[in-house]
């Protein structure tokens, strides 16, 4: 067993790892991710990286004083530019904007660290729509979908597999998760609900405002709202 406690989500990004051999944790911050899958045995090897120096440090100190400071290879990096290409069959990019973890994803495929069959763990807190529409159109075959509700907010969580299969979805899809619909998920029904309430009050409050400008955002919200109601299952 762990001796320190690490989140739930940590907990739940760590599950959606298969491919074992070698993990990359990119943006490490503290490095409690690589710590719980060294201490857990869940990869054979695991490289933090990080941009900076300061937070980079600061991991390899946690490390070292949870006895595992020698298993984890510590790399300052600017996304995948620390890795060599084919290094990792895992790579983990969480706790960023989805534009920061696409523009990581579009080099790592220029510069040949993302190949066919490398497997990628993805949760953005910002821009997860389009995200989503660049893993369907650049090839990501999105395997698991999981909506996290922690602290008062939701996370998204995917497991992707690149196979360099271009696909197109639905806006729906990319807005709410093409598995989550699927399976119907709970949290899924809690955020649909929430979100219910939140656009009704934005409707409301719009719609007694004085001129025009506020007709373009009043379509807007009323859209999203149609949107969240038309793929209910309750």
């Amino acid at each position: 067993m762990i001796d320190f406690n690490i989140s739930d989500r940590l907990k739940r990004i760590a599950g959606l790892i298969t491919k074992n051999d070698t993990v990359a944790d990119i943006g490490t911050d503290h490095g409690y991710l690589p710590i719980f899958l060294v201490k857990e045995k869940k990869a054979g090897k695991v490289i933090a990286c990080d941009i900076r120096e300061k937070p980079l440090g600061r991991a390899r100190q946690n490390a070292l004083d949870l006895g595992v400071g020698s298993l984890i290879d510590f790399r300052i990096s600017d996304g995948l530019e620390g890795l060599n290409p084919g290094e990792a069959d895992t790579l983990i990019i969480c706790g960023m904007g989805g534009h920061a973890i696409r523009k990581i994803l579009t080099n790592g495929l220029e510069s040949g660290k993302i190949s066919i069959g490398t497997d990628c763990v993805l949760s953005p807190h910002t821009d997860r729509e389009s995200l989503s529409e660049f893993l369907y159109e650049n090839g990501f075959r999105i395997n698991d979908e999981i909506l996290l509700h922690e602290k008062a907010a939701y996370y998204i969580l995917w497991k992707c597999t690149f196979d360099g299969v271009k696909r197109a979805a639905s806006p729906e899809v990319h807005v709410y998760g093409e598995l989550l619909i699927q399976k119907q998920d709970e949290a899924l029904k809690s955020y649909l609900q929430r979100e219910e309430e939140l656009l009704l009050r934005i409707i409301k409050k719009l719609k007694v405002l004085p001129g025009d400008k506020k007709n373009k955002r009043l379509s807007e919200v009323m859209e999203r709202l149609k949107m969240n109601k038309k793929i209910r299952w309750f």
